[in-house]
């Protein structure tokens, strides 16, 4: 169960990193000769769809959005050949702004993960993203009776 409890939190940790853009949080949960396998489609935006540097994922990925917030649902784990793999569902929603004004693009995915037990905690060795479909929705502004009184 700890282990169990140990890769469930390595991954909400990699959405919370991404999301707050944080580099060093973000490369702190793979290991030193992990790699990230990311589909065509963003493959496009980052010039690669092998990742190895990942002081340069978050910019990367994250620098045409507004915002992200990237939601990890069921995980499902196996023990193969010694090691353990996963399935990770994913929905995560991407902010951005064009003339027509604030769009969501929220990608749902499939994570297929390799993880490794290395300096006394869980890393990735390997995380592909697999894409399932994008779904691009138009957004309201936020209203000034929502924000009213926050500072």
């Amino acid at each position: 169960m700890q282990t169990r409890l140990a890769l469930r939190d390595l991954v909400d940790r990699y959405a919370q990193a991404i999301d707050s853009r944080d580099s060093p949080a973000l490369e702190s949960l793979f290991s030193e000769d992990a790699v990230i396998l990311v589909p065509e489609a963003v493959a496009r935006s980052t010039g690669n769809r092998e990742l190895r540097d990942f002081t340069t994922v978050v910019p990367n990925l994250t620098a045409m959005f507004e915002t992200t917030r990237h939601l990890m649902f069921q995980q499902t784990l196996a023990v193969v050949d010694g090691g353990i793999r996963g399935e990770v569902y994913s929905e995560a929603h991407h902010l951005y702004r064009t003339a027509s004004g604030l769009h969501d693009a929220v990608m749902h995915s499939r994570y297929h993960d390799v993880y490794v037990h290395q300096d006394g905690s869980w890393r990735f060795l390997r995380r592909e993203q697999v894409l399932d479909w994008i779904d691009d929705r138009p957004l309201a502004e936020i209203s000034p009776v929502f924000t009213a009184g926050i500072p």
